[in-house]
């Protein structure tokens, strides 16, 4: 049947028109074995966060049934439309990869307020009972003060404090000082 295919559309709503001043800093972590790719990213986002939106009466009434459109392209010539949530994706040996924009609302905390107005950091790993290695927190660290060293530090927060149905990105966030 054709209302269970996702539909990607060449125009739709520009979610980020609704974008407010960072002041918000979400870390997550992928839960997943490290060495994600952006293309993995992309599709699990697409189909847990876009297309569940999209096909969802509970959520936004306005798309629901229309082709998705994230309005986000992974290149400047607009040809691939991409979905992942975050605005950083940090390895385990601290490099980084930036995913959003700072302009681009990233649907990442599972609070629309909060999504528009922070940047998701997500750490490259499973840490929901393991503390990640130094050098990606080093690296989360480098990015927030080289990028945002205007947000307070006890605006610097774990997803589950955006979002309390998640135990996301671990136990271990409180004990490192984020700047």
């Amino acid at each position: 049947m054709d209302e269970k295919r996702v539909r990607l559309g060449g125009i739709g709503k520009d979610w980020d028109v609704e974008r407010k001043p960072i002041d918000v800093i979400v870390i997550h972590h992928t839960k997943g074995d490290s060495g994600m790719t952006w293309q993995r990213l992309n599709a699990m986002h697409l189909l847990r966060l876009y297309a569940k939106s999209y096909f969802s009466p509970s959520t936004e009434k306005e798309i629901q049934g229309l082709p998705i459109f994230s309005n986000h392209f992974r290149s400047n010539d607009n040809t691939r439309m991409v979905f992942y949530a975050y605005h950083w994706l940090v390895r385990e040996d601290g490099t980084a990869e930036r995913l959003l924009a700072d302009n681009e609302i990233g649907w990442h905390a599972g609070n629309w307020d909060i999504n528009c107005r922070s940047v998701g950091i997500c750490l490259d790993g499973n840490f929901e009972h393991a503390t990640p290695p130094q050098r990606m927190i080093e690296g989360a660290k480098k990015i927030i003060q080289n990028h945002y060293a205007h947000v307070e530090y006890a605006c610097i927060i774990p997803h589950k404090n955006a979002n309390p149905k998640t135990t996301c990105p671990g136990e271990w966030f409180h004990e490192v000082k984020w700047k």
